[in-house]
């Protein structure tokens, strides 16, 4: 076992060298010269296993708490992995909870080492919740944080403000609607409209690196019997997120929502999208999976190694 770690140290040292060297006798002019420099930015949760609540019946998921005794369940034919499959390519898959209506669930993502966190977009199958809590985790899950609390009524559902009535309050009831039936999103940005001088100074990193994402869905709710026709993008079945969080639609070939609600799970996610990079420190322009191949926005997968460039001038 030591050899073959040994063997593999030696593999990505030799990856690596490779790349600077090519970097640095490339005719392409790099985007890093004289500036700070960090990776293309990818879907954190891409290539990771999701673990469930409901999931401990057998579907992947080992994550403590479990209930016990565990629980029986069917054949699971909307399993976990379906959040993170490609959105253009299986446009009509979804996770669906196996939690009763009564029951809270959560959705995790586990990752190997610090990443840096810039948006999460959740894009249901069920109505959204009327509450959840979205945390992250720094210290690979002994302790969680707060990031953002999502409820109709915040004053009754976690005894805060509303942050559309009080600014910088933890808790937003704007994606917390039962419209639409189906395909309402939920979107977090990690800073807010001010953004940061650096990213890189430890407030910067304070608030954006993670080394696990939870989601506790508290409260379902069903779809209102009578729902007028919308416009909306949301509605239309088009993920349209605002311009500043810059990214890409997420398709939709399914029906638009209509009265009724889907006979579904409580809780069902088509899109689970972790928007990130690695954590390089302002140094690299590319990091690695495992693999040895380079990073990809479709897939931040694994854990990374960064590659240094020669070019960047950012220093600690």
């Amino acid at each position: 076992m030591k050899r073959l770690e040994g063997r593999l140290r030696f593999e990505m040292l030799a990856i690596n060298c490779a790349l600077i060297v090519a970097l640095m006798h490339s005719g392409t002019a790099s985007r890093c010269v004289d500036l700070a420099c960090s990776p293309p930015m990818g879907n954190l949760a891409s290539g990771r296993t999701l673990t469930t609540l409901s999931g401990c019946c057998g579907n992947g998921s080992h994550h403590s708490p479990c209930p016990t005794p565990l629980h029986t369940c069917p054949d699971h034919l909307h399993p976990p992995v379906h959040m993170v499959d490609d959105p253009f390519l299986h446009p009509d898959t979804w996770w669906a909870s196996g939690m009763g209506t009564d029951q809270e669930e959560e959705v995790r993502l586990d990752l190997e080492t610090r990443f840096c966190l810039t948006h999460v977009v959740l894009l249901f199958h069920s109505p959204r919740p009327a509450a959840m809590a979205m945390e992250r985790s720094q210290d690979f899950g002994r302790t969680w944080e707060t990031l953002k609390l999502f409820a109709q009524n915040c004053s009754l559902a976690f005894g805060l403000p509303d942050d559309t009535s009080q600014p910088g309050s933890l808790c937003t009831s704007r994606y917390s609607s039962a419209k639409p039936c189906s395909r309402g999103e939920v979107i977090f940005r990690t800073l807010g409209p001010g953004g940061l001088v650096d990213p890189y100074s430890p407030e910067g990193l304070s608030q954006l690196t993670l080394t696990n994402l939870r989601l506790r869905l508290l409260k379902a709710q069903t779809c209102p019997l009578s729902v007028a026709p919308s416009t909306t993008s949301s509605s239309m079945g088009l993920s349209k997120p605002p311009a500043d969080l810059n990214l890409p639609l997420l398709p939709s070939t399914s029906p638009q929502p209509s009265s009724e609600a889907p006979a579904s799970a409580p809780f069902s996610i088509y899109t689970l999208l972790a928007r990130g990079t690695c954590l390089c420190h302002g140094h690299a322009e590319h990091c690695l999976t495992h693999r040895g191949g380079q990073d990809t926005l479709k897939d931040m997968g694994a854990w990374q190694v960064c590659v240094h460039s020669p070019h960047s001038r950012r220093t600690l």
